[in-house]
């Protein structure tokens, strides 16, 4: 279940995680049959009653109310992502986009920056939480002009810088909290004929393959998302054999990657 598609994009961090849990699953002798997105069984379009399955992967963030009718149907669900969830009654397999946060901060501002603006999702948002936080003693006072929210696609993080440069807001670096969101942000700051990072410096998250092509190339923190599928299936194919029965929430580390 991809617990976030906007129309039909999908975001990479998406496209690793299944096809890391897919072939882990594979290898176990169990088959990942059906995929669905959180629009699909809001919609009702996700038929649960014809699958003939037991349980499921749900990749990224999942709201209650899709939560509450995935357990209706599945006996066994495990949750691989950045953000826990608040319902502790199922097993979850996180690097913490929080904390990722908290280290992007702190690595700015030990090269000088102060006025840093945040580029992402804020609704319900753990990597959003962690920017205030992190920001919280620089006596910038309200943080509200540094906020740039916006979907997890390139579009959003170039119309984000678009907006933030059309408010006149004085930052020297941005913290985007999605490595698309950075590609569309590295392309208006070129439009506007600043440079990255003599004159804006940029940061992301996820560390997928895109920012590596990029020009420059993009500091970002690395999620190890083919290790936490893999850690996720295996931890439900354990639940599914009666290895364990208590929940389980694993979290695993993620590493910035400076360039």
């Amino acid at each position: 279940v991809y617990a976030r598609m906007i129309g039909p994009y999908l975001d990479p961090f998406f496209t690793v995680l299944m096809r890391a849990a897919e072939i882990t699953a594979f290898s176990s002798g169990y088959n990942l049959r059906y995929h669905y997105s959180v629009t699909d069984i809001q919609d009702g379009k996700a038929p649960f009653s014809e699958t003939n399955s037991d349980s499921a992967v749900v990749l990224g963030r999942i709201e209650p109310r899709s939560l509450a009718l995935l357990r209706k149907w599945y006996k066994n669900v495990v949750n691989i992502g950045q953000n826990s969830v608040p319902d502790g009654t199922f097993d979850q397999v996180i690097s913490s986009g929080y904390q990722a946060v908290l280290t992007c901060v702190e690595y700015l501002r030990s090269l000088g920056h102060r006025r840093i603006c945040y580029m992402g999702e804020t609704d319900n948002e753990q990597r959003y939480q962690g920017y205030l936080d992190a920001m919280a003693d620089l006596g910038l006072g309200d943080l509200t002009p540094y906020v740039a929210p916006c979907l997890f696609n390139p579009t959003g993080g170039y119309e984000a810088v678009n907006r933030l440069l059309d408010s006149g807001v004085d930052f020297t670096a941005i913290l985007c909290a999605n490595d698309m969101n950075a590609v569309g942000a590295l392309k208006s700051l070129r439009e506007h004929k600043l440079r990255v990072p003599e004159d804006v410096s940029l940061i992301g998250i996820n560390d997928m393959e895109t920012v590596c092509y990029l020009d420059p190339m993009l500091t970002t923190i690395h999620i190890p998302l083919e290790q936490m599928a893999h850690l996720g299936v295996k931890l439900l194919i354990d639940r599914i054999e009666g290895g364990h029965t208590l929940p389980v929430k694993m979290e695993v580390p993620f590493t910035l990657i400076r360039r």
